[in-house]
């Protein structure tokens, strides 16, 4: 099974999630934040995925835990487990 084990904010487009057993072929990955899916998702390999936002990481008020998915072809959807890890994108204006 994936694990999550920390999530960080690359830069105002980007969270790079980290882990162990993240499927690398076979499998789609879905990212989202704040319940906004991220607009690409790349597993660059079994303990790396990127997500990108084409508007940004959408911007929240109070810590929030970004979600990642796993979609066998043909299948369906799997959760990631989670070290449950908020993170914080606050808007700066």
């Amino acid at each position: 099974m994936p694990v999550v084990t920390s999530v960080a904010l690359t830069d105002s487009a980007t969270i790079t999630y980290t882990g162990m057993n993240f499927f690398t072929s076979e499998y789609t990955a879905h990212a989202s934040f704040n319940s906004i899916w991220a607009d690409s998702v790349t597993i660059s390999d079994d303990k790396i995925v990127v997500a990108k936002w084409n508007k940004g990481v959408p911007a929240v008020s109070i810590e929030t835990v970004p979600v990642l998915k796993f979609t066998k072809t043909g299948g369906r959807r799997l959760l990631a487990a989670s070290n449950d890890s908020p993170l914080s994108h606050y808007a700066t204006n």
